[in-house]
């Protein structure tokens, strides 16, 4: 069985400008995993639907 939680990813804080003390740490998903074989998704945040849909140049878009 695979793991279904995201690998965060460490973000350089020299990348972002920042003291190292303020190193981010941030989930990582991919897309490949989260789309499967759809092209659109949706995203419930807040009560609210949101449609994260992958471009046929491969861009993603996120509308409300």
């Amino acid at each position: 069985m695979s793991n279904s939680y995201p690998t965060p990813s460490i973000i350089n804080a020299e990348t972002l400008n920042l003291p190292a003390s303020r190193c981010v740490i941030l989930p990582k998903l991919d897309s490949a995993k989260l789309f499967g074989a759809a092209v659109e998704l949706l995203i419930e945040h807040n009560g609210e639907l949101y449609r994260l849909r992958k471009t046929r140049r491969g861009k993603l878009i996120l509308t409300k």
